[in-house]
């Protein structure tokens, strides 16, 4: 028993007042305070009969145990009264509301001294532990220290205080579970920590702004990386604080400003307040950064955003960002923010998950002549991993567009990101000298490849030919690049130039866009069909001088053993009796020209011939030919060898 309640406590206490369950129920008191050698005990046990009577500990009995405030009078001894309620408390034996009214009048007086060296850590314990045991107690007594607690940690006008109940109530895990109110009808209801209409109303005068208003000037207070009130109260985050949120998004506004404050000062992350969600699954926080102009702070916030986050929202918040880069003719791109969170934000990320106004902030911060040459390596390397490196999507990636997923094609780039091709061929143009090592043309080779037949409408006959001329230049200028860079690029550069040269009969160009195939193996498939549809265009008049490259190119077919002008043997297979039909209708002497075709063509199988028995791939040529001369001179009338 300790020597308070011994000495000051038991000795005054009143049976006469008391009913027998009350008397009944002091008396178990006394029990559990190893007092039953007292005087007041052996009265109760030589002059009360309990038969049948149930003990009662009413707020009649809690007064005469708890309600001595002459005990507080001094700080050492009030310290001592109130762990000695220890073994009480321990069985659920609980001060009335008075009482613990009284306690917090001299806790409250007492915090300095609480925070001072002469306190010690074993008595500090043993107090935090009666307040534990209170705040969590299905009784009267909870509502009133809970306040306390409370009040004291969002009070930072003394901050020395309020740290100092921060971390014991960290420490000893108090505010984590449930408090207890008394109802008007006398009844205990208990409710959990949660920031809802119940705890408004209880710690903060039912009013949601007052509470707001407190939470959010308590936000960036706290010690540096260490935990702070905000570790407490993630816990208690609700829904119903983030229907608040969004039914107010003023004051969202000022969430994000305190905690920007939070991160810049205390060092501390906000992830749980930034991504309360409502009921509906709303992010009111994300929604109101979305909803502003941005400085460096927000980009911090952004760069936390949660995975979850629905796209709509991470969209605005991506403009944002990248209206915030571009602003005051790109200060922003040398700031700490764009470094340390900046990068980060476009580098841990999918293209998917971006707007397309990426594209054009692209082309606007890393083309040669846009003023921001100190970036550019910055960003080509950002997407080109986000643009050109994930093959997975094929061309050209799905990106967002106002809200919805998007599928980024040629006609899109060049009509709307560059806003008229005449940008596109511009911007082309003066990207030449950097050839396919930059990653602005590897993307333009893209769009233009995705494009197809729509470049022979989107541009002019003039343009047309200036961007075939500008694509030749750039594909003989990858003879530098990397193999890598060479086998994705040429094949889609010769794709392009197919779509693109569809004049028949130029063939010096035909030529030029056949040769391609030479600079990567890759192409080659592409140039030689590209080859074939002019060389073999049923659609196409024949002429002498079409008619002649067949038999050229039967000479490059032969010395490569059947490697080049791979398209010849179609040629020879098919095109016999067409031949045969366009000498027919001629009206001048064409018998030279048909005597040379016969003797070159004569000349080829015998060389074939003599050489079947050594290489089947003579044979094969040797075939096609006799195909050829068969269908040829089957169809060809006399009168044209004359």
């Amino acid at each position: 028993m300790s020597t308070i309640f011994k000495t000051h406590i038991i000795p005054k206490l009143k049976l006469d007042a008391l009913e027998a369950s009350e008397t009944k129920a002091l008396q178990q008191v006394l029990e559990v305070l190893e007092a039953t050698g007292t005087d007041v005990y052996k009265n109760i046990q030589n002059n009360s009969d309990f038969s049948g009577i149930t003990a009662n500990f009413t707020t009649q009995v809690a007064l005469q145990i708890y309600f001595h405030p002459q005990r507080y009078a001094n700080t050492t001894e009030g310290i001592a009264f109130v762990i000695a309620w220890l073994p009480l408390l321990k069985e659920g034996i609980y001060p009335d509301e008075k009482s613990t009214r009284k306690l917090v009048e001299f806790l409250t007086f007492n915090l300095a001294y609480f925070q001072s060296e002469v306190f010690s850590k074993t008595t500090e314990q043993q107090l935090f532990q009666v307040l534990k045991i209170l705040v969590e107690s299905p009784s009267e007594a909870a509502l009133p220290i809970t306040q306390f607690l409370i009040q004291r940690i969002f009070d930072i006008r003394d901050v020395l205080s309020s740290e100092y109940v921060i971390q014991n109530c960290l420490k000893h895990d108090l505010l984590s579970g449930t408090y207890a109110v008394k109802q008007d009808d006398e009844t205990i209801d208990t409710f959990s920590f949660t920031k809802d209409s119940n705890f408004v109303n209880c710690f903060f005068e039912d009013n949601w702004e007052l509470f707001i208003h407190k939470f959010h000037q308590l936000l960036p207070v706290g010690r540096v990386y260490e935990k702070t009130a905000y570790d407490i109260m993630t816990p208690w985050f609700s829904s119903d604080l983030a229907a608040f949120y969004e039914a107010n998004p003023n004051i969202a506004l000022t969430a994000i400003e305190a905690l920007k404050e939070r991160l810049i000062w205390a060092d501390a992350q906000s992830d749980a307040l930034l991504h309360l969600t409502t009921a509906e699954g709303n992010y009111p926080l994300m929604q109101a950064l979305a909803n502003k102009k941005w400085d460096a702070g927000d980009v911090l916030l952004f760069n936390t955003r949660d995975t979850s986050l629905p796209k709509q929202q991470q969209d605005a918040g991506y403009i944002n960002f990248l209206d915030w880069l571009t602003a005051d003719s790109g200060a922003n791109l040398n700031s700490e923010a764009f470094k340390d969170y900046g990068i980060k934000i476009l580098s841990e990320n999918t293209a998917n998950n971006l707007p397309l106004e990426c594209i054009p902030f692209w082309f606007q911060v890393a083309h040669p002549e846009t003023g921001f040459k100190n970036h550019t390596e910055t960003f080509n390397t950002l997407f080109s991993k986000l643009f050109l490196e994930d093959d997975s999507f094929g061309l050209l990636p799905t990106m967002r567009l106002k809200g919805e997923d998007f599928q980024v094609t040629g006609p899109f780039v060049i009509r709307t990101i560059a806003q008229s091709h005449s940008n596109v061929l511009l911007w082309f143009e003066r990207l030449q000298n950097d050839g396919l090592k930059n990653p602005l043309n590897q993307f333009l080779i893209r769009a233009f490849s995705d494009a197809g037949e729509a470049l022979l409408e989107l541009f002019t006959a003039e343009e047309q030919e200036n961007l075939q001329r500008l694509l030749l230049n750039l594909a003989y200028a990858t003879r530098d690049s990397s193999a890598i860079v060479k086998a994705k690029n040429i094949p889609l550069i010769a794709e392009t130039l197919g779509f693109l040269c569809v004049e028949s009969g130029n063939f010096t160009r035909v030529n030029e866009i056949w040769a391609l195939k030479d600079l990567d193996t890759n192409a080659t498939d592409v140039c030689n069909q590209f080859a074939r549809k002019h060389y073999i265009n049923e659609n196409s008049p024949l002429t002498l001088n079409s008619i002649q490259a067949w038999f050229n190119y039967l000479g490059d077919y032969y010395y490569s053993l059947t490697k080049e002008a791979v398209w010849v043997p179609e040629a020879l297979t098919t095109q016999g009796e067409r031949v045969a039909q366009y000498f027919n209708l001629q009206n001048e002497d064409v018998g030279f020209f048909i005597h040379r075709l016969v003797n070159r063509v004569l000349s080829f199988h015998k060389r074939c011939k003599s050489k079947e028995a050594t290489n089947p791939i003579f044979k094969t040529i040797s075939a096609d030919i006799e195909v050829f001369l068969t269908d040829f001179l089957g169809k060809l009338k006399t009168k044209s060898f004359t």
